[in-house]
């Protein structure tokens, strides 16, 4: 390979890298999520604040809750007489993987209560309780002011509490006829379908400036190699629109992969569904999903 080969390969491979990078950090801007996880202890090493135990970092700086916790606050505390070993519960805690969730999570539950109020399941003034108090949840989020607590597992027991807190035990209403096997998955294919449309968005921009260059340099020729030997004569402008067919076959890879995340999960519920009269297209129509799984 010639050093501008190894050079070009360099270039792509540390732009995807930015790409992935960058993209997630828009998502986290996006998701009004700050750069801290919200499972993360502080450590013993963390000198420039008192320590307390059980200190939880959550959305930003504003999102620390500080307080003693028993086994007996959490939601499965009723299959146990005593108290759970600390690590145990750290390591059930998904806080700090499906915090990206977050909005992903809000916006499957606001679709999910009107979704339940259109079928009769839940009342009209329930359903819009739900609503208005989950788009105050949306918006705590967005300007990192929601506040997790010790007991808050992963997101969807955070963003449950916090609207039985807002609007009392109508929130518990919320759960009716899902899951979290079902609600977890709604939330990972939400994240990914945006996920997909910007990393493709991306590439497309890579190819397009790509093309740009082999505009300028038509008639620029450079040597191709074959088993580190110089082989044949070619213009540099062809070998810069083979990476644009190469990216376009990334491109095909993940438009596949997108049709197989566009495929609605919600109303599985734990795994083989619901006695409920639900209306999972109505689900699949607000939430732009083109199918249903099966």
């Amino acid at each position: 390979m010639t050093f501008f080969s190894v050079f070009l390969n360099s270039v792509i491979f540390y732009y995807n890298i930015y790409c992935i990078k960058h993209i997630n950090a828009v998502h986290c801007n996006n998701y009004g999520i700050s750069e801290f996880s919200p499972g993360e202890y502080i450590k013993e090493s963390d000198k420039t604040r008192p320590r307390k135990k059980n200190r939880v970092r959550g959305f930003g700086t504003r999102g620390i809750q500080e307080r003693e916790m028993s086994t007996r606050q959490y939601m499965w505390a009723g299959r146990f007489n005593g108290n759970v070993d600390k690590e145990v519960i750290n390591f059930s805690t998904s806080l700090d993987v499906d915090r990206k969730l977050a909005l992903c999570d809000v916006a499957g539950s606001i679709v999910h209560a009107k979704m339940l109020t259109r079928c009769g399941i839940i009342g009209s003034k329930t359903g819009n309780k739900i609503v208005d108090g989950l788009k105050k949840i949306e918006v705590e989020l967005k300007n990192n002011r929601f506040i997790f607590k010790k007991t808050d597992e992963d997101i969807h027991t955070a963003i449950e509490r916090r609207l039985i807190e807002l609007i009392g035990k109508d929130g518990e209403r919320l759960h009716t006829a899902r899951s979290r096997n079902d609600q977890i998955v709604l939330d990972e294919r939400l994240f990914l379908k945006d996920l997909i449309k910007n990393l493709l968005d991306r590439i497309t921009s890579l190819q397009r400036a790509m093309v740009l260059k082999s505009e300028e340099n038509f008639s620029v020729i450079m040597p191709a190699y074959t088993h580190m030997q110089q082989s044949q004569p070619v213009l540099l402008s062809h070998y810069l629109l083979a990476y644009v067919e190469m990216l376009e076959r990334d491109k095909e890879r993940l438009a596949d992969a997108y049709k197989r995340v566009d495929i609605l999960p919600a109303g599985v519920c734990a795994c083989c569904g619901t006695s409920l009269k639900i209306d999972r297209k109505y689900l699949a129509k607000l939430l732009g999903f083109s199918s249903l799984s099966r």
